[in-house]
């Protein structure tokens, strides 16, 4: 029997609900705040005499509110409330005073806050009330001005060579017009520079105003949220190293970092370091040089609240009260300073060339528009492509410029380096599991994480030693990913980002959550499911199938029609090799690659769940597949010249289909017997509104990037003599090609239902056709072993 599955939230314990936290309390430059859907509602304990809670204080400092009391002996947690709900926090945040720091752009209208002493079993004392004037809103941020302009090029590198890096050169220049001349001049032929735009300033921050919902929860809760207590380690992480990419230093002193934090590096200090020492010249800044190269300014200088926050949301020690999910890794912080673009490319370079396994990046660049002129952060992707060819996986905060009330920025615009397909992109959700109302809705988001209401650790503002904070965003989500990646790590160091990029479609519930459960099967960690609190889990294992199809099929010509359009097209190298020019370098019969994979849940009763994903992949710019579970095409690297550009352009467009997949699943009888591998039966059903028995259809396209119009653009500046490109007959290729791209999609839901004419056996591989379509072949896969490094070459490799 064929049973109808779903995404199994009852077995899939990746989140795990919670008694809600409500109030917002952030010290953090993430977007701090989440909307009346970020938590739950739950009754208050009435006042308990035994229970007497000390005087509270407050002060404002650097646009927060730091809270001081003195300890209460009995209290196991103290409740803290000021808009419309609370939030209670652990004890073990006081020494010998307790201290809290609050943003305070998420406190009531009135100013009031209010905190109570808390005992496990409900008792809870009266609040101690005060009440602080709070500051003005700052403004929106502004545009670039056109009297501080800087073109950022960024060179290329040698991959053939171990210390080959990419360049990063800054230009100052005095206009509009000047600084498009530079920009064209850089990307002439044979310039060796593979980026060159206006230099950005980074957002240490995507600060909203929004409101927070009634509630009360430990803000503690991501720690269950995530599994810590079935994650493998001991300590969790033991041995990689995490870069963080931050605009302060941490404070590696902090108890919920002593002992995890190197020193890093100060990216303004290590350049004036390297420019005395290269030229042995002193201009003036001897002394600071001097300083730099004695470590004294480095990355756990000048430390900050956002960086120590994001550190220990990775690393938080025993000693500390931050639950750090990787407590045995290391943090390697590196600080930007006052954050251009320039800053984060070397940045990301210096923690790649430092050794770092993964890049955290809780900060984010966005176009910026100066007179006509409207750039955006371009450059960052040669930093990104640089760690990827290095083995470094990125990881970065998606932002908080979603749709909720008070979010920051333009609502779900695109912000850099979270849009690249070199780097996991990361969104939020609250403690009920609901989407964070600031988490943007943008089709580069690959997982949510915890980011509401998280505890998270501070820095000494006074004397009083305020050590701790309650913050919401994505910027607390990135370093939980991290953090989980860095248990991967320890335990598959095989494993490339672009494997780990390929899994994460499976390691999400659905609703876009990461399922620590379905991370531990695919790693071959779930041995005995009862370990994972599951009772009535008989067996978890991954699955891959890959769809072929005979040349017979529609689809086979359509693909054919695809992999000849490049020929008429003039393509240049991929960025970051050397620009060698070729002719039709793509071949779409052999590099497109249909797969579907997933997760299959075994209960004890026999029956079965099971998730799946659609993970079809095109060729890139150097013609292999992109990161699976993408459907990204890019454009053809195309000729686009006149006179005044003096070089190449290369228009790009760049699209993905999200094509569900909705599996049916069932055990085939008598094969659950010991001694004998389980068998199941399986259908797959692809389209948006697809049901068991009948397809659905292509849903809308996400278009993530376009700028073919910059070339038209170009050309119609001047007379058709003037000319040297072949542009309008290269515009007509750009149509069909994805004309037809979009076909072959279309075709493709259209095929399924596939239901496979003989049962795929777990633990193993086969191979299986499609019922009432012979032309339709599967090769299947179910060794966790093998999962993640693909089929090539008509097997898989393990």
């Amino acid at each position: 029997m064929v049973v109808r599955v779903s995404a199994g939230r009852r077995l899939r314990a990746g989140v795990v609900t919670v008694m809600c936290s409500a109030f917002v309390v952030v010290s953090c430059t993430g977007d701090d705040g989440s909307s009346a859907s970020d938590g739950a509602d739950t009754e208050s304990a009435g006042a308990d005499s035994s229970l007497t809670m000390t005087e509270v204080t407050a002060e404002l400092l650097d646009g927060a509110v730091s809270l001081t009391w003195d300890p209460v002996g009995e209290a196991t947690r103290y409740v803290v409330g000021g808009v419309d709900g609370e939030v209670e926090v652990p004890a073990n945040i006081c020494a010998e005073s307790c201290a809290l720091t609050l943003l305070a752009q998420n406190i009531g209208a009135d100013g009031a806050i209010s905190v109570s002493a808390a005992t496990d079993d409900g008792a809870a004392s009266e609040p101690s009330v005060v009440v602080v004037e709070l500051p003005a809103q700052p403004d929106d941020e502004a545009e670039l001005s056109e009297d501080d302009l800087e073109v950022l090029l960024v060179h290329s590198w040698d991959p053939t060579e171990d210390n080959s890096s990419p360049d990063v050169e800054v230009v100052p220049v005095d206009s509009l017009e000047e600084a498009e001349r530079v920009i064209e001049e850089a990307m002439g032929p044979d310039s060796g520079v593979i980026s060159a735009s206006l230099n950005l300033p980074v957002d240490n921050s995507a600060d909203s105003s929004a409101a927070s919902a009634s509630g009360s929860a430990l803000a503690t809760w991501y720690a269950d949220a995530m599994r810590y207590d079935v994650l493998p380690g001991n300590p969790r992480g033991e041995g990689i190293v995490v870069g963080t990419i931050e605009a302060v230093g941490v404070d590696a002193s902090h108890p919920s970092l002593a002992g995890a934090v190197r020193d890093g590096r100060h990216v303004d200090y290590w350049l004036l370091a390297n420019a005395n020492s290269d030229d042995g010249a002193d201009d003036g800044d001897g002394d600071q040089a001097a300083a730099a190269s004695d470590g004294v300014h480095n990355g756990v200088s000048n430390p900050g609240v956002h960086a120590t926050a994001v550190a220990s949301v990775v690393v938080g020690q025993p000693a500390g009260a931050v639950p750090g999910i990787a407590p045995g890794a290391e943090i390697y912080p590196i600080n930007i300073g006052d954050g251009s673009e320039a800053d984060m490319v070397r940045g990301i370079i210096m923690a790649v060339d430092a050794g770092v396994d993964i890049i955290n990046i809780s900060m984010v660049l966005g176009c910026k528009s100066v007179l006509w002129l409207t750039n955006c952060p371009t450059g960052v992707a040669a930093a990104t492509d640089y760690a990827e060819s290095k083995g470094v996986i990125v990881v970065a905060g998606a932002g908080n410029n979603g749709a909720g009330e008070g979010c920051g920025g333009s609502t779900n615009a695109d912000l850099w380096p979270a849009v690249l397909d070199t780097v996991i992109s990361v969104g939020g959700y609250a403690p009920s599991g609901e989407v964070y109302s600031c988490s943007p809705d943008r089709p580069d988001v690959d997982v949510l994480a915890p980011a509401v209401r998280m505890l998270i650790a501070d820095v000494d503002r006074q004397d009083t030693s305020s050590k701790y904070a309650v913050g919401s965003g994505t910027s607390f989500a990135a370093p939980l990913i991290s953090g989980l990646l860095a248990i991967v790590l320890a335990e598959r160091p095989d494993l490339t980002p672009a494997h780990i990029r390929s899994l994460m479609p499976l390691w999400r519930d659905e609703a876009g959550r990461i399922d620590v459960v379905a991370v531990l099967a695919w790693l071959g960690l779930v041995d005995d499911p009862t370990e994972l609190g599951l009772e009535d889990l008989a067996a978890v294992t991954p699955y891959t199938v890959r769809l072929d199809f005979d040349r017979t099929e529609p689809i086979a010509g359509l693909v054919d029609r695809v992999s000849h359009l490049p020929e008429i097209v003039t393509t240049h190298a991929w960025r970051g090799q050397h620009r060698d020019k070729r002719e039709g370098v793509w071949n779409y019969t052999d590099h497109s690659v249909w797969e579907i994979t997933g997760t299959i849940f075994l209960l004890e009763d026999g029956s079965v769940e099971a998730t799946g994903a659609w993970r079809g992949t095109w060729p890139g710019r150097d013609g292999k597949p992109r990161t699976p579970g993408m459907m990204v095409l890019d454009g053809y690297q195309a000729w686009c010249h006149v006179p005044m550009m003096k070089g190449v352009r290369w228009p790009t467009k760049a699209v993905r289909w999200d094509i569900p997949v909705l599996v049916d699943a069932g055990l085939v009888p008598g094969t659950n017997q010991p001694g004998r591998p389980p068998e199941f039966e399986l259908s797959f059903s692809l389209g948006e509104g697809a049901t068991a028995d009948e397809a659905g259809v292509l849903p809308l396209l996400n278009l993530l990037y376009n700028d073919l119009d910059r070339c038209e653009g170009y050309i119609g500046l001047h007379t058709s003599a003037a000319l040297d490109s072949p542009w309008p007959e290269i515009t007509p290729v750009y149509a069909e090609y994805f004309d037809t791209v979009q076909e072959i999609n279309e075709e493709l839901i259209a095929a399924s239902p596939f239901t496979l004419d003989s049962p795929l056996v777990f633990s193993g591989d086969g191979t299986a056709s499609v019922v009432e379509n012979p032309d339709i072949g599967v090769e299947y896969n179910t060794d966790p072993a093998c999962q993640t490094i693909g089929y090539k070459a008509g097997r898989w490799l393990c």
